[in-house]
């Protein structure tokens, strides 16, 4: 991913972000992404 995408990206996500600010989120981790490093490293 370059940086352009990483712009589009939080770009979009930003009124998201915004709206839930302050708040406390829960984030379901697990599944594949904890048997796979390349996805467990790109999580975190």
């Amino acid at each position: 991913m370059n940086d352009s995408q990483r712009v589009s990206i939080l770009s979009e996500a930003l009124p998201y972000i915004q709206s839930f600010s302050g708040r406390k989120i829960v984030i379901k981790y697990g599944g594949s992404v904890m048997e796979n490093d390349n996805l467990k490293n790109a999580f975190f």
